[in-house]
C-alpha cells in the first residue's frame, strides 16, 4: 500500500514482563515475516549511557522538561 510516494508497512510491539520471551518471540515473528527486528531496549541503554556521559541523569535538557509539561496535560505521553 503506498500513501503519498511512500510504502506503507506495519509496527509490531510486544510487551510484557522482564523474562517473558518478548525478545525471542520477537525475532522469531520478524524472521517467519521477513520483517526488521529492531531492539529498542538496546537503543534506550544506549540513550541512557549517553545521557549519563554527559552528566544529565534525567535524560531531558529544561527545555524538555518544560515542553513535556504540556504533553502530560494532553495526555501525549
Amino acid at each position: 500500500m503506498k500513501q503519498g510516494g511512500y510504502k506503507m508497512g506495519y509496527n509490531i510491539a510486544i510487551d510484557g514482563p522482564a523474562g517473558a520471551g518478548k525478545s525471542t518471540i520477537a525475532k522469531l515473528v520478524a524472521k517467519e515475516l521477513g520483517f526488521i527486528y529492531v531492539d529498542t531496549g538496546a537503543m534506550y541503554r544506549g540513550l541512557a549511557v549517553h545521557f549519563l556521559k554527559k552528566g544529565d541523569r534525567t535524560g531531558r535538557s529544561r527545555e524538555d522538561r518544560g515542553s513535556m509539561r504540556g504533553c502530560k496535560g494532553r495526555a501525549w505521553l
